[in-house]
């Protein structure tokens, strides 16, 4: 995406060059950014971002700050380039009531940024980060990855989700459970909003693809998953 004329401004601020550089050592800085209102901030992230990939890590004041910034960066166009990480809770940590949407959106975060496939913006805010996170290692550990083509049992791949502390259904409806009918298996991960369907030709996985738990359709097609349990619980390696 090319620099609107805004950014072009921007871009060429010595201020903004300084603090483009800044982020492209690898060593790693923890810089304060202030004097900057309204969207001007996510203006001079995004024209940074834009002139070169840079992975940095924007810890707000609260919730509310941090997901203005990251819709703000959004409307600038970097949708591919953001990632919010959200806090394990509802509301607030002391209210001690897990809401799962946020802990799909934590684990997809860490699964992303484990993979150092391209380089993110993760926007957050001290509550969110307060909370422990699994290591690299341990994510890497307790993934279970499937591709079409591989050979794999349903058996094997039951073993590992009960290991993982998924539940066994009829139906999934919600992350955490999976299903085993015939050729078919379903599985609702922790890594994404949408349960995946794999379909089997004997030991050999045929399809895969995302659904709707409401009317079942189809929806991505995909090669590969990554199939992660419920990080925020049963210590699998937190740092």
């Amino acid at each position: 995406m090319e620099l609107t004329e805004f950014q072009k401004y921007y871009a060429s601020h010595p201020t903004v060059i300084e603090l483009t550089e800044s982020f492209r050592d690898k060593k790693g800085k923890k810089i304060s950014v202030t004097g900057l209102s309204g969207s001007a901030a996510a203006v001079v992230f995004s024209t940074a971002a834009q002139i070169k990939p840079i992975s940095v890590l924007f810890v707000l004041h609260d919730r509310e700050e941090a997901a203005y910034f990251f819709d703000d960066l959004n409307a600038l166009g970097l949708n591919d380039k953001t990632l919010f990480f959200p806090s394990s809770y509802k509301r607030f940590i002391s209210s001690e009531q897990i809401d799962n949407e946020n802990i799909i959106l934590r684990t997809d975060v860490l699964n992303k940024l484990s993979a150092k496939e391209q380089e993110y913006l993760t926007i957050t805010y001290p509550e969110a980060v307060m909370e422990k996170v699994i290591s690299e290692s341990g994510l890497e550990k307790h993934t279970l990855h499937i591709k079409t083509g591989e050979k794999l049992s349903t058996g094997f791949i039951s073993e590992v989700l009960y290991e993982y502390g998924f539940e066994r259904v009829e139906f999934v409806f919600e992350p955490g459970q999976y299903s085993i009918r015939g050729s078919i298996v379903d599985i609702f991960s922790y890594s994404n909003e949408d349960p995946y369907r794999i379909d089997f030709f004997g030991d050999e996985v045929e399809t895969i693809r995302s659904f709707d738990i409401e009317d079942q359709i189809s929806k991505v097609p995909y090669t590969r998953i990554s199939i992660i349990p419920n990080i925020q619980d049963g210590g699998w390696g937190c740092v």
